[in-house]
């Protein structure tokens, strides 16, 4: 069929605009690939940024050849929190002291100070000097990589760890004074033997308002299938020095004693903040999965829990040979030889729990001598100078 003249321009029209559409379609595509580039460049640089911050944070956050820490990073911070992320220290800060060194207002910060907050990437307290919110960002461990893992239960996370933790992270637990330190299960001394910092139930009174968070070693290891014991898993504690809404994490006093009772019972060890004033967590921590101490168990690492100022003895001629003190320890130091338990000092935490255990009263809990006695930090302030400094950032 011969088109007329007019038809013949208008389907040379329909043909050009045809072949302008696709060429424009292939340059956003390049438009595309370039600006995917250009974001994946600029989110890896807030990322890089944010390592460096945290590596100087008292907890540490060990950089390896491979980068993986970058891409742990990308998977629990979105680039938005990330950037702010940068501009936090390891200080409790006011609203309008972190508004003025970035230079935002301040209802804007504290807005998406609190979204960071509720997510676990940030810690928020009530300041005794100010009578204001303070915040800074949290450690990476103990921190919001608890958090994150215990809501996402994020398998590829999992797998990442395990080669930062074959890549440097382990440098974590050296430093001192270590993360955590050792509790002593009540009970287990004398009265006068119990220093002031080690009554877990005081510290219990002391606070206004607890959370209960999932143990994340537990939940790790359930992830993995490879968890060998049947401990509960919802023993961790957080404690505030202020009234707070913790939302479905929050607890009562009297549950918080509760699950304090709980560990001990079943033979979890108490573990918590290393510093004296205001205990922030107590953790209930089993051998078998709890990393910390499985870093002093299998990776010969004895700094990376604080070990309570007690030692654990036993009377003679007592023992039936249950060997319920075997069973709780949980760092393999105690043994049944000749009709009663040989305690291995070395080894000993002072946690205490083979002395709960025991149905004959055959073991006890000493305090240490006075030479023996290592004092944990006067409080948070004290505890990152330290750690700063042996650390050589100070």
């Amino acid at each position: 069929m011969r088109l007329t003249l007019p038809a013949f321009l208008e389907n040379i029209k329909s043909r050009l605009s045809s072949i302008t559409l696709m060429r424009n379609a292939c340059n956003l595509c390049e438009f595309a690939a370039l600006g995917e580039r250009e974001y994946h460049h600029m989110s890896m640089e807030v990322y890089e940024r944010l390592a460096e911050a945290l590596n100087k944070h008292p907890e540490g956050f060990p950089r390896t050849k491979s980068g993986v820490e970058l891409q742990i990073l990308m998977r629990i911070i979105p680039p938005e929190d990330a950037e702010l992320g940068c501009h936090l220290t390891h200080n409790m800060e006011t609203v309008e002291r972190i508004s003025e060194r970035i230079g935002a207002p301040a209802e804007e910060v504290e807005k998406r100070l609190l979204a960071m907050m509720a997510k676990g990437r940030v810690w928020r307290r009530k300041s005794e000097s100010f009578g204001q919110w303070t915040y800074r960002m949290a450690p990476f461990i103990p921190g919001f990589y608890e958090e994150y893992m215990v809501e996402t239960q994020d398998m590829e996370l999992l797998h990442l760890m395990g080669h930062y933790a074959q890549e440097g992270a382990l440098q974590i637990m050296t430093p001192t004074p270590a993360l955590q330190r050792v509790i002593p299960a009540s009970e287990t001394a004398a009265p006068e033997q119990i220093l002031p910092y080690d009554d877990v139930k005081k510290a219990i009174m002391a606070a206004r308002s607890f959370a209960l968070f999932d143990c994340t070693c537990r939940v790790t290891r359930d992830m993995k299938g490879d968890r060998p014991c049947s401990f509960p898993i919802k023993t961790c504690l957080q404690l505030y020095y202020e009234e707070r809404d913790s939302g479905r994490n929050a607890i009562t006093r009297e549950q918080a004693l509760e699950v304090l009772e709980e560990a001990e019972a079943v033979g979890l060890v108490h573990t918590g903040t290393n510093y004296i004033k205001d205990m922030h967590w107590i953790c209930n921590c089993c051998g078998c999965c709890c990393n910390l101490i499985r870093n002093v168990t299998e990776e010969g690492l004895d700094g990376a829990i604080a070990k309570a100022n007690y030692y654990a003895v036993a009377r003679p001629n007592t023992c039936d040979g249950c060997e319920a003190c075997v069973a709780r320890c949980p760092v393999q130091a105690v043994d049944v030889q000749d009709g009663g338990p040989v305690i291995d000092l070395s080894r000993c935490l002072g946690c205490g729990l083979c002395v709960s255990g025991c149905p004959t009263g055959t073991l006890a809990l000493l305090r240490k001598t006075e030479a023996e006695i290592v004092e944990p930090p006067l409080d948070e302030e004290d505890f990152n100078r330290q750690r700063l400094r042996n650390r050589g950032l100070l």
